[in-house]
């Protein structure tokens, strides 16, 4: 009977704001001329300040996690759905289901508040418009 030998390395999550720059840049830029790369980057930072200060917690009242594979996701969402629904939407949809599922309802509100505040803010008044585009 074969052994497999695995090779397991530890990388602690990103947390530079100019790294963080460009991964984001790097998923965005095929998708449109001026992605929000900033204020992406200011909404991962925020959700995981939110969830280390314990004011964020899952469906068993757990914290949460979210990770640089959280983030990754919700951009290879962006990229894969811009061409069908647009860049806003694809935006907020790829977000919506990677930092807001797992959360319970008030943790539910407080994280799509920060959606709206950094990732669309013509819209941090009015989900409904949102919704609508």
């Amino acid at each position: 009977m074969g052994r497999f030998r695995f090779t397991e390395f530890y990388v602690s999550d990103m947390s530079n704001k100019e790294d963080l720059c460009v991964v984001v840049s790097a998923y965005l830029k095929s998708v449109t001329a001026q992605p929000p790369i900033e204020s992406i980057v200011e909404f991962y930072l925020s959700a995981r300040a939110e969830v280390e200060s314990c004011k964020l917690a899952d469906g068993a009242n757990q914290k949460p996690h979210f990770s640089l594979r959280t983030l990754c996701r919700a951009l290879s969402y962006v990229v894969d759905a811009t061409s069908r629904y647009g860049f806003q939407r694809a935006l907020y949809d790829g977000f919506a289901m990677s930092f807001l599922t797992q959360l319970n309802r008030p943790s539910y509100i407080a994280m799509e508040a920060l959606i709206r505040k950094h990732l669309l803010k013509r819209y941090a008044h009015s989900h409904r418009d949102q919704v609508s585009e």
